[in-house]
């Protein structure tokens, strides 16, 4: 569906007709899970597609539950009680908070322990604690009733579905709402040990952004949103519980209030992300024996026009055709964080390559790393373009489908657009000219500063205050 807020309304209704007619379901052991069923249905309608990413658990709702349940008999990191409580998600989460956790106890407010959602990220140093070895015995038999009753929606060939509001909504919910509920036993789990003062999240439109809310207000502890990146979708961020929101500039600010959130509850901080980058920006490049293009690969949305598959092959082919234009050079192909690897793989290997370009794909390397060595960015809407800007290297956006771009980044002066892999290779040609390429560099940061504002590198220390604000004056009804 084309329409945000028509998704957003359908989901809407959807949910409350469920929990009329099927008491308990969007609720497990007090921890209400309805907004967060109600995020899972809107991608869902939104993008016609369901999450297929289910992790390391098996499919079976019975046995993710003994699954988590054996997982938490095995050895866990000690715990830090009291303090903050912090949600990572990805990598790029745990550099986010690691200045903001500095400021924190350099100030004396309160030590931090991170939490793991996905699978590695304890183990690879990147959170303190395993979200997947955490699961409370007494938690066992309730998870048990609630994935029994959500067993009992009626699903496709029952008749009894016809006698329903939205039938066609409760096989989306039968596979999401067993690991929603899962994973709020396991969050629960885990406050329920540690006693933080606060929890931290950096989501504000996935499935994690009300859960973590929904669990610490059980809790009773004040919870805060901090931004990665800058908001932008009112409708996927709508009706946000968390206590506090942090976001980037004045321009993200009124996308949370239009999403429904109040403006006492939304605080300006600053790109965090960017602290650092404006500092590395300043100092001298690193020059490497070929040029290196990044193609900042973004998931396939088959709603989108713009984003499906076949948009992203073409992409890609003229990231390839950049590259080439600059050669001798590397393409890069960085992920995003919730893209399916094996596809993007595939997709690279199915497009013809020269030798004067090696294309690989980097799942290790730190985006602002890679940036500070790098000639030109390529992707098709990613925010990464705002990132280029602050490191000083131009940007290109492909939109190879006509009509609108799915974003204004190019319109606003952050990138150079192409249609296909001629126009491409035409602008990495041009940009290759020092005084066309400071034009475009002296363009993408006009633009990012209208978004922003000037990048004062202290955005980790308003994050840090805005925490001890929560921790010093909580305020949960």
């Amino acid at each position: 569906m084309s329409d945000p807020s028509a998704a957003r309304a359908m989901a809407r209704a959807a949910v409350a007709d469920l929990g009329r007619s099927f008491p308990g379901l969007l609720a497990v052991g007090g921890i209400e899970l309805g907004a967060a069923l109600e995020q899972a249905l809107f991608a869902f309608i939104r993008d016609r597609r369901r999450d297929e990413r289910g992790g390391y658990l098996p499919a079976r709702p019975g046995l993710r539950i003994l699954h988590a349940a054996a997982m938490s008999l095995r050895a866990d990191a000690p715990y830090r009680l009291g303090g903050v409580a912090v949600l990572i998600q990805v990598p790029i989460h745990a550099y986010l908070f690691q200045p903001i956790g500095d400021q924190l106890r350099h100030r004396g407010v309160a030590e931090s322990t991170t939490i793991g959602v996905q699978p590695g990220l304890a183990s690879s140093g990147f959170a303190d604690v395993d979200l997947r070895w955490q699961l409370a015995p007494r938690w066992v038999p309730v998870l048990a009733r609630h994935a029994s009753a959500v067993a009992r929606l009626p699903t496709k060939g029952r008749k009894a579905m016809a006698d329903h509001p939205h039938p066609e909504f409760h096989d989306p919910a039968r596979q999401a709402l067993p690991r929603i509920a899962l994973r709020a036993a396991q969050l629960e789990s885990v406050l329920h040990r540690l006693r933080p003062s606060a929890l931290v999240a950096f989501n504000e439109v996935g499935l994690w952004g009300r859960i973590a809310p929904a669990v610490a207000r059980y809790h009773s502890i004040p919870s805060l949103d901090l931004p990665h990146a800058e908001a932008s979708d009112p409708d996927a961020a709508r009706d946000l519980a968390y206590d506090m929101v942090g976001v980037y500039g004045p321009r993200s600010a009124d996308v949370m209030r239009r999403a429904g959130v109040a403006a006492d509850r939304v605080h300006v901080v600053g790109p965090i992300r960017y602290d650092t980058l404006a500092l590395r920006s300043q100092e001298p490049r690193h020059e490497l024996s070929v040029r290196r293009v990044i193609y900042a690969s973004q998931p396939v949305r088959a709603s989108i026009p713009a984003l499906s598959g076949a948009a992203k092959e073409l992409a890609l082919k003229a990231a390839l055709a950049a590259a080439d234009a600059v050669a001798p050079s590397e393409l890069v192909v960085k992920p995003h964080p919730t893209e399916a690897l094996k596809d993007l793989a595939r997709l690279v290997r199915a497009i013809p390559t020269d030798a004067r370009v090696a294309v690989r794909i980097d799942t290790d390397s730190d985006l602002h790393d890679l940036l500070f060595s790098a000639t030109l960015l390529v992707t098709t809407s990613s925010q990464s373009v705002f990132d280029a800007a602050v490191a000083g290297v131009p940007a290109m956006m492909v939109h190879s489908v006509g009509g609108v771009p799915p974003v204004p980044y190019a319109a606003e002066g952050f990138a150079i657009e192409v249609t296909d892999s001629a126009s491409a290779r035409r602008a990495a040609c041009a940009l290759a000219d020092p005084a066309q390429r400071a034009q475009a560099l002296l363009r993408s940061r006009t633009a990012l500063r209208g978004r922003v504002g000037e990048l004062d590198g202290r955005a980790s220390e308003r994050a840090a205050s805005l925490i001890e604000s929560l921790i010093l004056s909580p305020s949960i009804p």
